[in-house]
């Protein structure tokens, strides 16, 4: 083709001007630059290889041997060599392969102006109007183009303004986010599962709930590579639900995103419920029983007061959201240090004491199964991370989640560790972490702070959990699987008020139908959580397949992906197994 249009413009205009210097051919093939400084009156005067007639398969003539490298040489050796077939498709002429893939350019190397003219993006001449060509043609006679001139070649998929398109490709979106921001905003969810964590899996471990949480950090190593793999093949917002988009159909999807919806209900509902509950048992603790707050009517009254500060316009903070993980971070290691000193103080009397009460044998192993299927709670803020990647630099993205990773086995499994060593294993699971500063500090001091830090925290984790629901519905919206009333705005705040009020109703909703029981909603929330990160290992497998030679930092084997896909969907058969019950609520909510 590149031959076919130099030797058109040879025969039009007749025999080229001697140039000052060869002129400077430039080929985009396949996205790959060539330069090569040839002869244009060679290039003009070379024709195409006439077409292969059909041939009849009986009187066939045999086929030449291609050359050995696989390509053709030309005879005269005044051009590139061309493959004689595609490199992808052995089955399909050059003709299809190269359409509208590349073009070649002829300059002047005078045009590319001084030194550092070459560094610059080559543009296309500016058309003019008719009635400016007369006035600039007499003006500025220097910048009349020649015909091999008029042959500026765009870099592939940038289209001239004469052809409808942008003149330079849209700028990358700026890096705003430091590895220490983006820590802490995933880092919120992940560290604060810790206050509803350690009591349910205590009360179903028992004294092995330090065991079921070192499983638990086990089990989410190889899905640190798993998430990069995927985050920085696919650098977009949206989690699951883009990867499934590029490699599937919208149905699946669809599936995949209604299913990050529901885990952020339950994220939302989960956090305001455990809130309200160390708030209600310090007040009742303080008061000595005679005051009694209504929790149920507090939860509620959280969910609204958070959508109601998304109503007004506000957004979530990187900074607000860093201050928040730092004082929880030195929070929990005050309590820890604490409890380390106290234990040290009073001996293992207390830890043996509860270890003499558990059962040995089928039935320990079947505790610490149970201990582990409810601490995979623990990980909550793995499956978040990756919803502003785009906001990131994708090359910091496996630190974080190593980071992340080395946060929860740090605090989950010797926290638990610690609490067995100061207080009963049969201790309430509400405000377990308050009552073991108290024990530990020897004062009410460190179980004020610990009570303050829990509301705060989890708290964060509800705005949290409207924020990323409120961005998933709207690119879903705008992906056509949602109606477009979804992205209205308010024309006073800007906030989307209809995702808002949605997301609202399932919130108060859940809360409503599960009687505000915190087991169940935790068993909903384990359900959501375990499927939609069940849908990472399920994403990382079709993008092998699908996308196979996107670039990315870390790469997992396909033995890693099933086998974490494997332990995902163990943990979540386990908890369906504890409470059959929240089978219903999860299968509604998500129908």
């Amino acid at each position: 083709l590149c031959r076919a249009t130099a030797a058109g413009q040879a025969a039009r205009d007749g025999p080229p001007p001697t140039p000052r210097a060869p002129p400077l051919a430039v080929i985009v093939r396949r996205g790959a630059l060539a330069l090569s400084l040839r002869d244009p009156a060679a290039v003009a005067a070379r024709e195409l290889p006439p077409p292969r007639p059909p041939q009849d398969p009986r009187g066939a003539a045999p086929r030449a041997a291609p050359p050995a490298d696989g390509r053709d040489r030309p005879p005269d050796a005044t051009s590139l060599k061309a493959s004689a077939a595609p490199s992808r498709f052995p089955t399909l002429s050059n003709t299809w392969e190269l359409a509208e893939w590349g073009s070649t350019v002829h300059l002047e190397p005078g045009l590319l102006g001084d030194a550092h003219g070459a560094r610059r993006r080559l543009r296309p001449p500016r058309r003019e109007a008719p009635d400016e060509k007369s006035s600039s043609a007499s003006s500025t006679p220097s910048s009349t183009m020649t015909p091999d001139q008029e042959h500026v070649a765009l870099p592939l998929g940038v289209h001239s303004p004469a052809d409808g398109g942008p003149r330079d490709p849209p700028p990358r979106k700026p890096v705003r986010l430091g590895l220490v921001h983006g820590i802490s905003i995933a880092g919120n969810d992940l560290i604060a599962s810790v206050f509803y964590t350690l009591g349910l899996c205590a009360t179903f471990a028992g004294a092995y709930s330090p065991i079921s949480l070192l499983l638990v950090s086990a089990a989410i190593y190889p899905l640190r590579n798993i998430i990069t793999e995927i985050a920085t093949a696919l650098p977009f917002n949206g989690g699951t639900y883009n990867i499934m988009l590029n490699t599937t159909t919208k149905i699946l999807a669809a599936a995949i995103g209604s299913l990050s919806i529901l885990d952020y209900v339950a994220t939302a509902v989960v956090s305001a419920a455990t809130a309200m509950g160390y708030l209600a048992s310090e007040v009742s603790y303080f008061t000595g029983g005679q005051t009694v707050l209504p929790t149920f009517w507090l939860t509620l009254g959280v969910m609204v007061l958070i959508a109601g500060i998304l109503f007004l316009g506000l957004r979530e903070s990187a900074l607000v959201a860093t201050v928040i993980f730092t004082v929880h971070l030195v929070t929990m290691a005050v309590l820890m240090a604490a409890g380390v000193y106290r234990w040290f103080l009073v001996g293992n009397a207390q830890l043996v004491a509860n270890w003499s009460l558990e059962p040995t044998g089928a039935d320990a192993l079947r505790r610490i199964f149970a201990g582990f299927c409810v601490g995979l709670l623990g990980v909550t803020g793995y499956e978040c991370a990756e919803n502003y990647i785009e906001e990131m630099d994708p090359a910091t993205f496996g630190r974080l989640m190593n980071i992340m990773w080395w946060i929860v086995t740090v605090f989950n499994a010797p926290m638990s560790l610690i609490t067995l060593a100061l207080l009963p294993v049969d201790t309430h699971p509400d405000g377990l972490l308050s009552q073991m500063g108290e024990v530990a500090s020897g004062s009410r001091w460190l179980r004020i702070w610990v009570t303050v830090d829990a509301v705060v925290v989890l708290c964060a984790g509800v705005l949290a959990g409207f924020i990323g629901a409120a961005g998933l519905l709207n690119r879903m919206a705008t992906d056509h699987l949602l109606p477009q009333v979804f992205r209205r705005r308010n024309r006073l705040t800007g906030s989307q008020h209809v995702l808002i009020a949605s997301f609202l109703v399932l919130c108060c909703t859940l809360y409503a139908v599960t009687g505000g029981d915190i087991t169940s909603l935790s068993g909903v929330f384990a359900m959501s959580f375990l499927s939609a990160m069940c849908g990472f290992a399920v994403c990382n497998v079709l993008l092998k397949y699908k996308r196979g030679r996107l670039p990315r930092t870390t790469r997992v084997s396909l033995a890693t992906a099933l086998v974490g896909f494997v332990v995902l969907f163990a943990g979540l058969v386990g908890n369906v197994v504890i409470n059959p019950e929240i089978v219903q609520y999860f299968l509604l909510y998500f129908a």
